[in-house]
């Protein structure tokens, strides 16, 4: 019995979509230098992993914490940031502060207002375009959030990013894209 049209489209789209997943395999070994690293890489292996461990425990004096270093200049804000932290601390962070800090990435607003403030300073009517905010007193609502927690500075009309807290703001975007990336495999 001869497949009905449909079926024969679906087994084709259902090749094209193998055929595109094995060139874009290829690609990303071709981007490596050869080596294909899967997306669902969970982190380094062997040797190189033991050295990373190594190197990073002495930074931490032995104990178990967390090593970051960040650069990042937009042409209006500069920051390069290195901060470590042992799992004790961490542990110990006060709950309440940290919710006020969260509660600052909590809103698709608040992010869409911090990747916009990334890319370069801008006035209120600048996030309105970009964010596509419909009211002035929703955009300032959450930007007054982001001032009182420190993230976010007003000079004269202008947002921008505050220096000393680039490194953390960027640190929890690359934690959200980790995040999403795991969801979607």
């Amino acid at each position: 019995m001869e497949k009905g049209y449909e079926e024969r489209v679906a087994d084709l789209e259902q090749r094209l979509s193998g055929i595109e997943k094995g060139l874009q395999q290829l690609i990303e070994m071709k981007e490596n230098n050869g080596v294909r690293i899967p997306k669902s890489d969970s982190g380094l292996k062997g040797e190189k992993a033991k050295e990373l461990r190594e190197r990073v425990s002495k930074e931490l004096d032995g104990k178990q914490g967390v090593r970051c270093y960040s650069f990042f200049d937009n042409g209006d804000v500069s920051s390069n940031s290195e901060f470590h932290t042992g799992i004790d601390t961490l542990i110990l962070t006060d709950a309440i502060e940290s919710e006020r800090w969260f509660n600052a990435f909590a809103g698709s607003e608040r992010v869409e207002i911090l990747q916009a403030l990334l890319k370069k300073s801008c006035t209120g009517s600048e996030l309105m375009e970009k964010c596509g905010f419909s009211t002035t007193g929703k955009l300032y609502h959450h930007l007054n959030f982001l001032i009182n927690t420190g993230i976010v500075q007003n000079d004269s009309g202008t947002f921008h990013l505050n220096a000393s807290m680039v490194g953390n703001v960027l640190l929890m975007l690359l934690c959200a894209s980790n995040f999403i990336r795991k969801l979607d495999k």
